[in-house]
């Protein structure tokens, strides 16, 4: 076991698009542009690193120099145009916020990209493997006992990080470990104690650079870096220089200053033409030609630069240190495939986004997190229907905008709010010159130049009719690409959905409204392939989107449907666990999950697995009551849970249950001044007054919606089987139980 601080790189740059790269050309020999834009330009090459920094540990253990190398380190990297994720170095980090600053570096990393992973902090080994610990975890040991696998659960393990990397096969990964301390771990009873690090065999594509060899210890350094860093900083910024020869320079300097007691050491597997400068050479040949025809190029670059350009309120304003958030979405559960495309489009594109989580009603720990929630937002997006018309925490979040955008106006930062409409509903007091959009005709997520609108609203911005029009282009709008996909589900031609697909995904935009369009267009072309029952078109579909768009919440929803859909139960839970894992534990994933355990529970009773069945029943019960409890009008995922209550025996739960959805049926038809003609709705009710044992009034129900809706024999025969199910746990009355029988035929 051996404590280390590691260091690690990974980074991103965009492409620059054909037109741009003409107004690269002509401006590169401003002042304006450094070497930095003439990169991009020059190798067009995805850059984008993570920087922590852990030095604020308990005890004994505290570091002063991690800190220090982080932030000099992001600096650099930033300066060489390396996108930095969080916009710079995070600094003692705790396992959740590392583990989440992976997770975000890793999700920007795609094929071409060169990834750049920088860890400064406490290290250390555990059965030939490396971990990064965080500063949350108990150093200092003094006391405690602990076996190697209770130590592995504290701390993060690097090879999970590089395998995270390598799903996404990046052109290549820098991974450097530097200043290996001896062990804090003193008291800490281990079968084995060693120095320095282990040996971790670099994957193709990937270079690993040790500040020492391997089971050799590091100098923390007395200045403000570690020796090993302090010649890495020097050597990065050196033009021209092969990032194999950057290593090599380091490892003289290092061996100069520690005079030689530190010797550093690289395992790299890159391929003949994985060629990495992190300052490119300056190609003086094409400089020359471009200064030859600059006077013509400079006159056409202006024309084009005011045609393709886009307006800055399209990208995330520069957030202050307080502000967590760039966008607060505020909406009711009914509205919630609306506000997840707003979601997963501006999280794809970059955005940190929080999500106002399904909270019934306020008060207590909950109104405190919507509160903090806003607090730290640089804007919010209030998405308003009928839906939230009545809703008292609705109501409270937009009066705090209102309030917020009030108190922050004619400061540095202030706080802007759009009102996103989705049925041309507007709330009252509205100030008259506060942005409300109408999205009543966009149902998948906001579109075309309502979008655009929105997005500049989020920074106090109007944009022009013309700034529009150049933003949107002349292209098929959004609304006609949805038409269009209609169209082909209505004739049957589903393959040309998926080519549609498969042609859009291929299309790598370079903006938000691009994202945008490519997301939604995905969307809707799946849910067209699921409800028209073309299931393995949907599947592909998705796998094709999510391939684009990474840990999109819809998508990987709509996903697990149609792997529930094919029976394909372990692939189903493996995309909705994704969700959960994101801390979306909405009604609408909860209650598709809880339909793939309830089939999981007819499979094993079916394989006569007793316990295995129990169990995923009660998985199955557990996730529906969940679900109802986040959105009780729901009355689906209530009658779900009451049923499979009483098919567990807890007849007290199944009655509770029962009884608040008949409460949520009398309020709807209170609410709309007539009865339901909903088939789901009418067995729902007849199914809830069978678990309150009011047997008369459960026939008299079921009778009428069977002789309503005879046409659906599909729906009646799903009626039939759950309600067998019932019969056999539930104390009916003979004559009941005869006429219920007779009628369903069971």
């Amino acid at each position: 076991m051996t404590i280390c601080s590691f260091h690690g790189f990974f980074s991103e740059k965009p492409r620059i698009p054909t037109a741009k790269r003409l107004v690269a050309l002509t401006l590169l020999l401003s002042p304006v542009y450094g070497f930095a834009s003439w990169d991009s330009f020059l190798y067009g090459e995805h850059r984008v690193a993570l920087v922590i920094g852990n030095g604020n540990y308990d005890k004994s253990a505290r570091l002063k120099n991690p800190r220090n190398d982080a932030q000099d380190m992001a600096e650099a990297l930033d300066g060489l145009g390396f996108e930095i994720i969080h916009r710079g170095s995070t600094v003692n980090a705790d396992k959740k916020a590392m583990e989440n600053a992976i997770r975000a570096f890793v999700n920007k990393l795609r094929n071409d990209t060169v990834a750049l992973f920088y860890y400064a902090g406490h290290g250390i080994q555990i059965g030939g493997k490396n971990y990064l610990i965080p500063v949350d975890a108990d150093i200092a040991l003094e006391e405690d006992k602990l076996t190697e696998e209770e130590l592995k659960g504290r701390f993060v393990d690097i090879q999970w990080v590089l395998e995270e990397m390598g799903k996404r096969n990046p052109r290549l990964n820098i991974v450097i470990l530097d200043a290996c301390r001896d062990s804090p771990y003193r008291g800490v009873t281990l079968a084995e104690l060693k120095p320095g690090l282990a040996t971790v065999t670099a994957p193709t594509g990937t270079l690993i650079a040790y500040s020492t060899e391997p089971g050799k210890t590091a100098e923390d350094g007395q200045g403000r870096n570690s020796p090993y860093t302090k010649n890495l900083l020097e050597q990065i910024d050196v033009r021209g220089q092969k990032i194999q020869d950057t290593f090599r320079v380091v490892n003289g300097g290092l061996a100069k200053d520690t005079e030689p007691d530190q010797v550093a050491w690289k395992s790299d597997n890159f391929k003949a033409e994985d060629i990495f400068y992190f300052k490119p050479p300056v190609p003086w040949g094409i400089i020359a030609g471009i200064i030859v025809v600059f006077a013509f190029l400079l006159i056409s670059a202006i024309l084009i630069f005011f045609k393709i350009r886009r307006p800055t309120c399209l990208s995330p304003r520069r957030r202050p240190e307080n502000i967590e958030w760039d966008v607060f979405i505020s909406y009711r559960p009914p509205d919630r495939i609306w506000a997840v495309a707003l979601y997963d489009i501006l999280t794809q594109c970059g955005y940190t986004v929080w999500m106002d989580q399904f909270i019934p009603a306020l008060g207590g720990k909950a109104e405190t997190q919507l509160t903090k929630g806003l607090e730290h937002s640089a804007s919010g997006v209030l998405i308003w229907s009928k839906n939230g018309a009545d809703s008292e925490s609705v109501r409270n979040e937009l009066d705090f905008m209102v309030a917020r955008k009030g108190n922050t106006a004619g400061t540095n930062f202030p706080f802007f709010f759009v009102v996103a409409s989705l049925d041309g509903e507007q709330p009252s007091g509205l100030q008259s010159r506060q942005t409300y959009l109408d999205f009543s005709g966009q149902p998948s997520g906001p579109m075309d130049a309502n979008f655009v609108r929105l997005m500049c609203g989020l920074q106090g911005k109007s944009p022009t009719g013309d700034e529009i029009l150049r933003i949107v282009g002349s292209g098929p709008s959004m609304k006609e690409e949805r038409a269009g996909l209609h169209a082909m589900a209505a004739a049957g031609s589903f393959d040309e959905i998926l080519s549609n697909v498969r042609t859009a995904m291929s299309d790598t935009a370079d903006d938000i409204l691009g994202c945008g369009k490519q997301y939604q267009k995905a969307a809707v072309a799946v849910s067209l392939l699921i409800s028209k029952g073309q299931y393995p078109q949907a599947i592909e579909a998705a796998k094709l989107a999510l391939e684009r768009f990474p840990n999109a919440i819809r998508l990987l929803q709509l996903q697990g449907l149609a792997f529930r859909r094919i029976g394909n139960l372990d692939k189903a839970r493996g995309s909705l666990e994704l969700v959960l894992a994101q801390e979306h534990r909405d009604p609408e994933t909860l209650g598709i999950l809880a339909a793939v355990w309830a089939e999981l529970w007819k499979q094993r009773k079916k394989d006569r697995d007793t316990q295995g069945a129990q169990d995923a029943l009660e998985k199955s019960r557990n996730l529906y009551e969940e679900a109802f409890g986040k959105f009780p009008a729901d009355t689906y995922t209530g009658i779900n849970a009451a049923s499979k209550s009483a098919l567990l025996g807890e007849m007290d739960k199944a009655k509770a249950l029962a009884s608040e959805v008949l409460g949520r049926l009398e309020l709807k038809k209170e609410r709309d001044g007539v009865a339901s003609l909903d088939y789901w709705e009418r067995a729902t009710e007849a199914e809830a007054h069978l678990l309150q044992e009011n047997w008369e009034k459960a026939y008299e129900l079921y009778r009428a919606v069977r002789v309503d809706h005879q046409d659906k024999t599909g729906s009646i025969a799903s009626t039939a089987t759950q309600l067998k199910r019932l019969l056999d746990v539930l104390e009916v009355p003979d004559d009941i139980r005869q006429k219920l029988t007779e009628e369903f035929r069971l």
